[in-house]
């Protein structure tokens, strides 16, 4: 009988029994199963451009809420997030996030109402810890604080422009960098959730910098305006510091009629994580997905 070749240890396990890594949701079934196919990775640095800064806020909060509230950590009530606030008041983000907590625990069946529905969100509200950061040198001090604290296991960062102005601006680059490299969060396994601002650019413009036209940062749609392009806010600086790159925007429905209907889309700009495909075995890029989702702005949640 001739000698077979030596098999892998992954195909010698079974499906279930691979230690895949853990994904966080954003409580938006379509955006979670077919954009991101599965959720963010923890132990990535993802971006998040979007053209109305409430609404990147809301979606990060509620993305905060449902990995405190998720099956994986729910029975793990010292799992922690971490929220650094640069240029926003305070207690309107707070405001908001207790309103995502309340909606996934009563849409969730959790609670139970009155008494117990305001328990629960105090205790989710007591594993986020708040800081305060007005440059690259606070964001520093801060996640240098957060890391020797394992069980932080999600952190939003805020106020980009702030970080990156406030100062000088390699200067505080580097710092960003130093702070953010993959590696260093593959390491404590925690996602870290970076928000940044959307503007409309003159391609020609671009062009006349020797910018790239695309290069992972501009929309994959129509701006409705002619010569135009949506573009994350801060352009290479921003593209070096992330894994994953989400773009929210409004999107013309119909680019015929006179007075266009818009709806909210979010789109997969790059990726550099990719998603392991255990029956194909191969990685499965998610760059050009989008899906179209709704805001409450009122109610606090995105859908």
């Amino acid at each position: 009988m001739p000698l077979q070749p030596p098999q892998t240890a992954l195909s010698l396990l079974p499906s279930s029994s691979c230690f895949l890594p853990q994904r966080i949701k954003t409580g938006v079934p379509e955006l979670d199963d077919y954009v991101l196919l599965g959720g963010l990775d923890k132990g990535s640095v993802v971006g998040l451009s979007c053209e109305d800064e409430e609404v990147g806020l809301l979606i990060a909060l509620q993305t905060l809420t449902t990995y405190l509230l998720s099956d994986n950590n729910s029975s793990k009530t010292s799992s922690k997030g971490l929220l650094i606030i640069n240029s926003q008041p305070i207690q309107p983000v707070l405001s908001t996030l207790r309103k995502c907590i309340i909606n996934a625990l009563s849409s969730g069946g959790g609670g139970g109402g009155g008494s117990g529905l305001q328990a629960q969100t105090k205790a989710c509200l007591k594993r986020v810890g708040i800081s305060r950061v007005f440059d690259s040198k606070g964001l520093e001090e801060v996640l240098d604080e957060s890391e020797s604290d394992l069980e932080v296991g999600m952190v939003v960062i805020t106020g980009l422009g702030g970080l990156l102005l406030n100062g000088n601006i390699m200067e505080s680059k580097e710092v960003l960098e130093g702070k953010l490299k993959k590696r260093k969060q593959k390491k404590k396994k925690r996602l870290i959730l970076l928000l940044n601002t959307v503007k409309e650019t003159r391609k020609m413009m671009m062009m006349m910098g020797n910018d790239e036209v695309d290069g992972g940062l501009n929309s994959l749609f129509d701006s409705g305006q002619e010569g135009r392009v949506k573009r994350a806010g801060y352009g290479k600086v921003f593209a070096g510091l992330v894994d994953l790159h989400l773009m929210g925007s409004k999107v013309a429905v119909d680019k015929e009629r006179e007075e266009r209907e818009k709806v909210w889309v979010m789109e997969v700009l790059f990726d550099e994580v990719g998603v392991y495909d255990l029956e194909k075995r191969e990685r499965r890029d998610r760059e050009g997905r989008w899906a179209v989702f709704g805001v409450d702005r009122g109610g606090a949640s995105v859908r």
